[in-house]
């Protein structure tokens, strides 16, 4: 996982702030970008979700159905963690919360882009 981070990171930097990058290719780029980080970023949670059991259950064992204080601790940091990633990706897929650039900042853009 941490490979395809740096990847997307790399790739990343390369294809949206290097000034001489195709718009062609920045526009079909994004899709696989904004694919691959959500993809990454709900396996993150997944990975803290497991992790997080993995510890309760071998710390805890048995008296984990009476619902100890750590118990209760690690269910709400489960659930927050689910709320998060459920409320980001909500946010990332959804056209209504894209950032629209101006037209003042896309011909900005433009002008730069030609120097």
């Amino acid at each position: 996982m941490a490979a395809l981070t740096n990847q997307m990171l790399v790739f990343g930097f390369l294809g949206f702030l290097y000034p001489k990058f195709p718009d062609a290719l920045r526009a079909a780029y994004l899709k696989v970008h904004v694919f691959f980080g959500t993809a990454i970023f709900l396996l993150a949670i997944a990975a803290c979700l497991t992790g997080i059991t993995e510890k309760a259950l071998w710390t805890i064992g048995s008296v984990y159905g009476n619902l100890p204080p750590v118990a209760l601790l690690v269910n709400c940091l489960g659930v927050a963690l689910v709320l998060h990633g459920g409320v980001t990706y909500f946010l990332t897929t959804n056209d209504s919360f894209k950032q629209t650039a101006s037209s003042e900042e896309h011909q900005e853009l433009l002008d730069r882009s030609k120097q």
